[in-house]
């Protein structure tokens, strides 16, 4: 009991960014299972540990955790194994083929929620290259086989990875949905490092849309509440957050920048939170746009109504809250001029998007 607990506390302080304490954690859980002889228990120490100590420990961690999955005939142990090997050549001069191979022996093995986690590093990889179409297309990609699988777990970073895209790309009020999407999802699993980093891309957004005051106050809360949990800035963001950070400066003098950012660290979690959400609620009244400016994540829903599903029917199948969905719902009628999901319905129909009176319209993506 004591090493399955260490070696749960291990995984979850290394996604919290202390290497140095779930090294330590996964190394004393190793040395109970070897004393047990627990073969699988040790092999998935080992294969987390493979991604935590230098070289050659971690080759060799990763070569004997591969050697104790065969021998006890597991075979998703295994291949996590193998593609930590791959991974710990992801550093080098030929890190994308790495993770290219490991992502060839998840699919291998049809295993929805690694192929994910292969095609998010992939993404990163592309977008702290600057070729932010192929970062899209690794992100959307995994997205939509998570989605499938009704596997909610990494559905907020993707939709956070996708927003700094559309940052990059300088369109700040997709960049805004997509943070926000992400951060109510983090803030329904209780990710608090998730939390920090959704109220940093809103604020980064915010700030490109020119309200760098809230923005600064975005980013005081956040700043609060890493301190709080030790939680760190995931490499892949860093850049991203940066230039963010460097964008709402620039548009205040010192003295405002200070006590906007004051403000911010004088909210409540919860607050800053509610704040940040409820804002999009207040602003989906504004201006209708267009019918043909529903972004392809409402035409998604927009078809899912047509099919007669409700807000909460929605959320599952989307991965998304009922909140979240209910908001879609809002913006559409908004956009349309409309008041009722009827009017949703036959929009759809009309659009090609979905049919009448039917529930076998395949989703989208």
């Amino acid at each position: 009991m004591r090493a399955s607990a260490l070696h749960a506390a291990g995984e979850l302080t290394w996604l919290l960014g202390h290497s140095d304490l779930a090294r330590s954690r996964l190394e004393e859980s190793a040395a109970l299972y070897r004393t047990l002889g627990d073969k699988r228990g040790l092999a998935y120490d080992l294969q987390a540990l493979a991604m935590l100590v230098e070289s050659p420990a971690a080759h060799e961690a990763a070569a004997e955790s591969l050697r104790l999955f065969e021998e006890v005939g597991d075979s998703w142990g295994a291949g996590h194994a193998t593609s930590s090997r791959q991974l710990l050549r992801a550093t080098g001069p030929d890190g994308e083929q790495a993770l290219e191979e490991a992502l060839a022996t998840w699919r291998a093995l049809g295993d929805p929620w690694a192929i994910a986690q292969c095609l998010n590093i992939l993404g990163d990889l592309a977008r702290s290259q600057g070729h932010d179409a192929r970062a899209a297309a690794r992100y959307e990609e995994a997205l939509r086989r998570l989605r499938r699988a009704g596997l909610p777990g990494t559905v907020p970073s993707l939709l956070h990875n996708l927003a700094y895209l559309a940052l990059r790309g300088g369109d700040g009020r997709r960049a805004l949905r997509l943070f926000r999407e992400s951060l109510a999802l983090f803030r329904d699993q209780g990710d608090l490092r998730g939390m920090a980093d959704g109220l940093e891309g809103v604020a980064g957004a915010l700030g490109a849309l020119q309200q760098p005051e809230r923005a600064a106050r975005l980013f005081g809360a956040a700043e609060v509440l890493r301190e709080a949990t030790g939680a760190r800035v995931w490499p892949a963001n860093a850049a991203d957050l940066h230039r963010s950070l460097a964008s709402v400066r620039d548009q205040l003098d010192a003295a405002a920048f200070a006590a906007a950012w004051s403000a911010g660290r004088r909210l409540r979690l919860e607050q800053a939170l509610d704040d940040t959400l409820a804002a999009e609620h207040r602003e989906a009244t504004v201006a209708p746009a267009g019918q043909d400016e529903l972004t392809p994540r409402e035409r998604e829903v927009a078809s899912l109504v047509a099919q007669g599903l409700t807000n909460r029917q929605i959320g599952q199948t989307l991965v998304i809250t009922e909140g979240t969905a209910r908001l879609h719902v809002k913006h559409i009628l908004g956009k349309l001029g409309g008041t009722s999901r009827a009017q949703i319905a036959a929009w759809a129909v009309a659009q090609g998007i979905a049919r009448s009176n039917t529930t076998d319209i395949p989703l989208p993506g």
